[in-house]
This record gives C-alpha cells, sequence and structure tokens, in this order.
C-alpha cells in the first residue's frame, strides 16, 4: 500500500506501464494535485510533479480513464486539457488547453473529439496532424482500430469512420436504435452500448463487413476478444465477439447496476456494491462463489490487472497493490 496523500482526495485510475504504476489525484479543490510514478513491485514513489488541477475521468467507455501510456510517455487528461509528461523522469514535454475532450492515444498519434470536431495530434510534439467537422457534437470517446478512427453520432444512432493518417471521411454504420454513445472494442470488433425500452442492449459490430449482431444485456468487462454481459436477472453472459459464440453463462451473480468487471483467468474483481464499493471482491467465475474481498478506507476509484498484481485506486488516497489470483 502507498499513501501519496492524506485524508480524502480526488484518484485517477492506476496505470501499469511496464515496471511502473502511475496514478493521479490530490485536492482539486484545492489546486493541489499531481502525478506520481511508483515501482510496480514495491510501492517506492520514483518522481511526482504537480498538476495543479482536477483531472478528467470522462465519459465513455468501460472504465472511468484519465491517464495513458504509449512508449515513453505518459499522457494525463487534466486541468481541461491533455498534457503529455516523459515517463522516465517526470518532465512535461506538452500541454494544449481542450475544452470538454474525449481522446484516444494509438502509437504516437492522440485522437481527440471536442465539440463538433475530430482532431489527431502527434504525442511527441503536440502538432496537429489533421482536424475534421463531425456530424454532430459529441461527447463520447473515440475508437482507434485497424487503421481506421470510430466517433459516436448518438442522435444519429450511428457511429462515423475515418481514415486514420488523413481523417478522410469513410462511411457511416448504423443506424443502432437506443445508441447511448458509448463504444468499446474486442477482438478487432466494436461493440456499441444501447437502450431499448429502458433494458441495455448492446450491438457488436464488424468494421469492415458492416455486420452486426445484438446482445440484450449491458457490457461489464472485456478481457481480449471475450466479452461479459450481465442481463437485468444479473447472468453473467461470456461472448467471444469474433465468433459470436457464447462460452459459457453464470446465473444471479452480478448486479446489472455494477460498474464493470476485471477478469483474470477463473476469477472476475468487480466494486462491492454490498459494502458501498468501498471495497474490491473477487468472485470465482465458473461458480458464483465469493474468493475473498478486500475493503478499502473509501469508494474504489479504479482497478488495473497486470500478471503479477491487482492495483486498486481509492478515495482515501491510498493506492493499493494486491495478489491477484486465489
Amino acid at each position: 500500500m502507498r499513501q501519496p496523500w492524506h485524508g480524502w482526495c480526488d484518484m485517477t485510475e492506476p496505470l501499469a506501464h511496464r515496471d511502473r504504476v502511475f496514478v493521479g489525484g490530490g485536492y482539486a479543490w484545492a489546486a493541489a494535485t499531481r502525478l506520481l510514478s511508483l515501482d510496480a513491485r514495491t510501492g517506492a514513489i520514483i518522481w511526482q510533479v504537480p498538476t495543479g488541477g482536477r483531472f478528467s475521468l470522462g465519459r465513455g467507455g468501460l472504465s472511468q480513464r484519465a491517464l495513458a501510456a504509449t512508449d515513453d510517455r505518459i499522457v494525463a487528461a487534466v486541468n481541461d486539457g491533455l498534457a503529455v509528461y516523459s515517463a522516465r523522469d517526470g518532465r512535461l514535454e506538452w500541454s494544449r488547453l481542450v475544452i470538454a475532450a474525449e481522446w484516444e492515444v494509438t502509437g504516437d498519434a492522440l485522437y481527440v473529439v471536442s465539440a463538433a470536431s475530430l482532431f489527431a495530434l502527434d504525442v511527441r510534439s503536440g502538432d496537429e496532424r489533421w482536424r475534421v467537422p463531425l456530424a454532430e457534437s459529441s461527447s463520447s470517446r473515440p475508437v482507434a482500430l485497424g487503421g481506421r478512427v470510430y466517433v459516436a453520432a448518438r442522435g444519429l444512432g450511428a457511429i462515423e469512420t475515418f481514415e486514420a493518417l488523413t481523417g478522410k471521411s469513410v462511411a457511416r454504420l448504423g443506424p443502432f436504435p437506443g445508441f447511448n454513445g458509448v463504444l468499446a472494442t474486442g477482438g478487432g470488433m466494436l461493440l456499441a452500448q444501447a437502450a431499448k425500452d429502458g433494458h441495455p442492449v448492446t450491438y457488436i459490430v464488424d468494421p469492415i463487413e458492416g455486420r452486426t449482431s445484438v446482445r440484450a444485456a449491458l457490457l461489464v468487462g472485456l478481457d481480449g476478444s471475450i466479452a461479459y454481459f450481465s442481463a437485468a436477472d444479473g447472468q453473467l453472459e461470456a461472448v467471444d465477439t469474433v465468433s459470436e459464440h457464447t462460452l459459457g453463462t453464470w446465473s444471479g451473480q452480478l448486479p446489472a447496476h455494477d460498474g464493470g468487471i476485471v477478469v483474470d483467468s477463473n476469477l472476475y474483481y468487480q466494486r462491492d456494491v454490498r459494502q458501498g464499493m468501498a471495497a474490491i471482491r473477487a468472485t470465482d467465475l465458473m461458480t458464483g462463489a465469493r474468493a475473498w474481498s478486500f475493503q478499502t478506507g473509501d469508494i474504489v476509484k479504479g482497478v488495473t490487472l497486470t500478471a503479477d498484481a491487482l492495483y486498486v485506486t481509492s478515495g482515501d488516497c491510498n493506492v493499493y497493490a494486491l495478489r491477484s489470483g486465489r
């Protein structure tokens, strides 16, 4: 456990990159936040730099993300903008004010949706590569996949497609009735979340062939090409997004309103709603039996799984490293 701050504070999700864990947090109301680099094994602080404001967790995807890594750089959404730091020593390389932005980083490109435009930035320099208008103002995170960038057009119930290198418009996928603008990707497929008659629906879309299938359930987790869905009755279903084969179903295990799961072999981890989400719970994927539970001092803010550990951030200002598995 590492406590970089004291009391109660804002925290980002932990970001595991190579042999380090990066986390942002602090007291946003006092403009006293920092970005930290921790030794993944010991929790020792390698470097820390002031960021000065609130980290933006975004609205799209399965988890709220304020940090991302690419090669030897860390991208942070903070102070109503984007900032890029050296992963080695925390040096600020560049920052840019981008109001109400959603973003995705892939390789050396940073794709940003802000208001009614999509643009690409060079991660190394911050220079703008291209910019294109969107059919409507969007507040959803773009998805970069297979040399293309996909952006939700919620009002149209569709997904706009652009060439990643040039920004050239390629196609519009859809319509997807009830589409709420949240996109994810697994196994080369797009997963578009929606609601019909008050019930969650997920469209699995082949972005190349345009083939679409529908699951009457909420997408709660991804593990490579395997997607995990929760139905209204709490049934958990594992589906291969490529073949669309159901790999297994388990009844009565997962509350439909829960904030998502992280899967590790035969266990899945989630915030424990029965303890006010101030705990992380591991559940046997096959039987539904609780394997273990770990209580934190405040609401769990983020969870990241690696081959060696489960890293957890909490509103009690702590970063926890838990042994994954049983």
